[in-house]
């Protein structure tokens, strides 16, 4: 009964009695400092706060901007490999295909892989070293006559499979996928330079405070 929880009611009322202590003495270590200090303190607390905002602002804003440009990019990708292959598929020139979708992998960092299907949902070639995973080919489903982007996670990473149809869907269809990885890197690498500036700002406000204290 009531005896059972008198542990968990004293766990907590002692971890908020220590929060409030400790919040008294941050207080009355604030209130001993000299203005040119306490200035400092809040100015940097300003621009801390600000940064932490104006990062994840940022964070969310390049994201989006960054996950359509790729898309794009993934779209004219498979754009350009479904009017390419259109007459090796017609002539069955199964070497050509090859070629072509694996000239353009190359071409393209950002590139997981690209495979071709005919009409009956049939694998014509592909880029896997080691095999195709079955569950990518019906990701789409029997698709439509307009391209479709779905955003996956698989073994390779986050993907944006996009699936373009060759001739209106009458010689079936292609098949990008687009990494994300990179874009999870460049992400993290601004992240990682606004939080440097950030620093710097912060080191550099107090150093100004600390001189103008002095005059």
């Amino acid at each position: 009964g009531a005896a059972a929880y008198r542990p968990l009611r004293a766990a907590a009322a002692g971890a908020l009695s220590a929060v409030l202590t400790g919040r008294g003495d941050l207080m009355r270590y604030f209130a001993k400092l000299r203005i040119a200090s306490k200035l400092t303190v809040i100015v940097m607390g300003i621009v801390l706060l600000f940064a932490i905002l104006s990062g994840a602002l940022m964070l969310v804003t390049l994201t989006d901007i960054m996950r359509a440009s790729l898309e794009r990019r993934g779209l004219s990708v498979a754009a350009e490999v479904a009017e390419l292959s259109s007459d090796a598929l017609q002539t069955g020139n199964l070497f050509a295909l090859e070629e072509l979708i694996h000239t353009e992998k190359r071409n393209n960092d950002f590139v997981s892989y690209i495979f071709l299907l005919d009409t009956d949902g049939r694998v014509m070639a592909h880029t896997f070293t080691k095999g195709m995973p079955l569950h990518l080919r019906e990701l789409h489903g029997e698709g439509g006559e307009e391209p479709e982007v779905l955003r996956v996670n698989t073994s390779l990473g986050q993907i944006q499979d996009i699936r373009w149809p060759i001739e209106g869907g009458a010689l079936g269809a292609v098949r990008v996928g687009v990494s994300e990885d990179a874009l999870q890197e460049l992400l993290v690498s601004n992240v990682l330079k606004m939080l440097g500036i950030t620093l710097v700002i912060l080191l550099l406000a107090a150093i100004l405070i600390f001189r103008l204290s002095k005059i």
